[in-house]
């Protein structure tokens, strides 16, 4: 049993006391709009970065699965640990997107700090996402 608690999200909770320190009659209303913004966030910047790649025609049916998707999009509103893990990372890969494209211009590096606190944040929230969390910013270096 005590091997099953180890792996457990054990920040997401901690993450969310100061909501429920600041909204304590309307926590659950506040999680939900909390979660739901950062999955818009994240999904509109990835798709706004993928229409400025070769992939723009792809960006559109992206948008569409994001949108319609029933287990992300259709489940902000429910309290739990999977979207806001997805809704940074769809920030990161956004972040990543926008590193690439505008290396060549300047050499922005806000960018690598966004896709870091979206990786750290990720991390902390669940332990269970941890390799892919380590391979990605591998793959950027």
């Amino acid at each position: 049993m005590k091997e099953n608690l180890a792996i457990g999200p054990a920040g997401y909770p901690l993450l969310m006391w100061p909501i429920l320190e600041l909204f304590r009659s309307q926590f659950f209303a506040v999680l939900a709009i909390l979660q739901s913004a950062l999955y818009l966030f994240g999904a509109a910047w990835l798709v706004d970065e993928l229409r400025k790649t070769r992939l723009a025609k792809a960006s559109y049916l992206v948008a569409i699965f994001l949108a319609f998707n029933p287990t992300l999009a259709l489940n902000t509103i429910s309290v739990g640990y999977e979207l806001p893990v997805v809704a940074l990372k769809l920030i990161s890969f956004a972040a990543f997107l926008r590193y690439v494209q505008r290396r060549k211009v300047l050499n922005l590096k806000i960018e690598v700090f966004i896709a870091s606190v979206s990786f750290a944040s990720n991390f902390y929230a669940t332990k269970i996402n941890c390799l892919s969390n380590h391979f990605f910013p591998l793959f950027w270096g």
